[in-house]
């Protein structure tokens, strides 16, 4: 049911995108999209300009492209909603909810549509070619149209002033063993249909339309209350209006428990009152469109233990999986920033999954290493507490020949590296990051680097390890560089050629890069030179603004500046990427039209970009009862 409704809200934005800018849709930029996935920030905000263009174009829909009958009266307008009101719904549903999406309608944007930056820059007419890519990846195109290709661009576009009402769409848990065993469908689903009674019955009937075949209907009253029933060739779904809420639920006890909840002024335990849910809460704030909330069950992990081979009952119980307890998330816009918040709420203690992140510390080692302009991107995991999940609790859910194979396993690598596996994956400090090199640099190449412990063992595991890549060591200061060479063939030529790239090893970190410029900057940072603070990330004015909207103390940080040079260097490696697929395959029929895209983007204004777009912001954070994350798109 979700991804049908996913499927007919894609088809209603890409008719109104061909609507308002005069252009009709191509499946050709399909490709264009897929290659996003080379692009670090084109990356970052496509999931975001997603959301953002639901939003826009239910937000912006002309009022004169509604029709007399569909048009909401006055009072059904309904101001943005305020802390008391954000549990009026949820005070209604049953404290079985497993998941649930909640949707605060397009209306609760109307203060910030012409302010929000990604709001703006997604109805910007520049932006239309790659709005109508990110749709076509992420809701599936193609597949849309074959599902419902007798459903009309047209009548789906007048289904958009849906998107301005409340809505939640939701599951319960199953209500007994038997249910659980068949995975029966226990979803459902809550829509404001203030004022938009017609139209209601319009996005009803269409379904129906397309599928061709009459579904067996009825009805019956409970309470006061018609339920109506439509039993198909694959489901059975029940419907009924309770006062302004339409309710849908899949299983008949869902339908009839939401009615009675929704029929009276009491309706007794609630979501409301669970104190996971209440926890999760945090991350909804007032001003959020979108909220999440998803909890984690024993039948979940029941799922699990069906692979066979492999005990992942053995595997949960070992990691005490039992101590994940939900998440939840928000989608919010402002005049100032989008922000996405998000959080999996656990008891964090030691000797669960939750072990494999890293402690969260007000500094990050390798934040020195990025000039001003680059893009950084850190996290802090914990390898010992990787490793040791991998030894204990994963082999002991493996069949015994598995599970004495890899033990050999071990024992080979332990030989081959000179020390116990234990030993060498304590070396790792822990911190990994990847900077992309300042605006300017024409290479657009990035450095990595790895904290470490114990600089000479370390610089003895790399000899053994990679020894006969390793052309020369020079020593530079406390550190040793080390130029590495490999054998490879040129795309053009089919000529070999070498490959070179760098590895500097310090006291504290593991340096790595495919110019040894960049590592000898690095290196460079590292002690501290004046010439190089001056030119730092850590002292531009901006990102400590930027730093400041977040806690003290994180495990992961992300920052990217969006200048014009941020976006010339993401298209750049976008170009590269379609260049790469398309030539390593001479017989590829969609060539052509991958070429005539790349002539296309080459002639972007990049300029929509930077006009609304200036910095991402992100960190998340490992606290007592959990992992949370927080986001600022500005």
């Amino acid at each position: 049911m979700l991804r049908r409704r996913l499927l007919l809200l894609h088809r209603a934005i890409e008719a109104r995108t061909a609507r308002v800018h005069g252009r009709e849709q191509h499946s050709d930029w399909i490709p264009l999209a897929r290659n996003m996935r080379n692009s670090a920030s084109l990356r970052r905000i496509a999931g975001g300009c997603l959301l953002a263009g639901i939003c826009a174009f239910g937000a912006t829909m002309p009022a004169q492209q509604r029709s007399p009958a569909t048009r909401p009266p006055a009072k059904a307008a309904h101001p943005p909603a305020k802390e008391s009101q954000l549990t009026a719904i949820e005070s209604r549903l049953p404290p079985t909810v497993q998941t649930y999406i909640h949707w605060r309608g397009t209306k609760t944007l109307d203060t910030v549509k012409a302010k929000n930056g990604l709001l703006r820059l997604w109805s910007d007419p520049d932006f239309a070619p790659i709005r109508r890519a990110i749709i076509a990846r992420a809701l599936g195109k193609t597949r849309a149209e074959e599902e419902n290709g007798s459903i009309s661009p047209d009548q789906l576009a007048a289904l958009l002033p849906l998107f301005e009402n409340e809505a939640i769409l939701g599951s319960v848990s199953a209500h007994d063993a038997e249910a659980q065993a068949k995975s029966a469908p226990n979803d459902f689903l809550i829509y404001d249909a203030t004022g938009k009674g017609d139209l209601l019955g319009e996005a009803s009937a269409l379904p129906r339309k397309a599928s061709g075949s009459a579904a067996k209907s009825g009805s019956y009253i409970l309470g006061g209350i018609k339920i109506e029933t439509s039993e198909g060739p694959r489901e059975t779904n029940f419907s009924a209006q309770a006062g302004n809420y339409y309710l849908r639920a899949s299983r008949k006890d869902v339908i009839e428990d939401l009615v009675s909840r929704f029929s009276a002024k009491a309706s007794g335990p609630s979501l409301a009152d669970d104190a996971v849910w209440k926890r999760a809460r945090q991350n909804f704030p007032p001003d959020a469109v979108v909220e999440l909330f998803s909890r984690f069950s024993t039948n979940s992990l029941d799922v699990l233990g069906r692979h066979p081979g492999f005990s992942t009952s053995t595997f949960a119980k070992e990691i005490h999986l039992e101590r994940f307890n939900a998440a939840a998330g928000s989608l919010s816009f402002s005049a100032e920033a989008t922000r996405v918040r998000f959080a999996i709420l656990g008891d964090t203690s030691d000797g669960s999954l939750f072990d494999i992140a890293g402690a969260s510390t007000p500094n990050f080692a390798t934040l020195a290493l990025a000039r001003d302009g680059a893009s950084y991107n850190a996290g802090r995991a914990d390898f010992t507490a990787i490793y040791r999940i991998l030894r204990g609790p994963l082999l002991d859910a493996l069949p015994p020949k598995e599970n004495s194979s890899l033990k050999g396993f071990e024992a080979l690598g332990g030989a081959f590296l000179g020390m116990p596996l234990p030993d060498a994956v304590g070396l790792l400090g822990g911190e990994v990051a990847s900077i992309s090199s300042a605006p300017g640099d024409p290479t657009f190449t990035d450095l990595f680097a790895v904290s470490i412990r114990k600089r000479e063992d370390v610089l003895n595991l790399l000899r053994k390890a990679i020894g006969p890549m390793i052309r020369r060591e020079i020593v530079s200061g406390d550190a040793t560089i080390l130029e590495l060479e490999t054998s490879s063939k040129d795309p053009a030529t089919n000529a070999p050629r070498a490959k070179h790239y760098y590895v500097a090893v310090t006291p504290q970190l593991l340096i790595f890069a495919q110019r040894k410029g960049l590592v000898d900057d690095a290196v460079a940072r590292l002690h501290g030179a004046p010439e190089t603070r001056a030119e730092s990330l850590s002292g531009n004015p901006e990102f400590r603004r930027a730093r400041a909207l977040l806690p003290a103390s994180l495990s992961g940080l992300s920052y990217t500046q969006m200048n014009k040079q941020t976006w010339e260097r993401e298209f750049s490696v976008l170009l590269r990427g379609m260049a790469s697929a398309t030539g390593t395959n001479g017989t590829n029929p969609a060539k052509g039209a991958v070429t005539a895209q790349q002539d296309w983007l080459q002639g972007v204004n990049l300029g929509v970009f930077s006009r609304y777009l200036h910095s991402y912001t992100s960190g998340w954070w490992k606290a007592s009862d959990g992992i949370y994350f927080d986001s600022y798109l500005q």
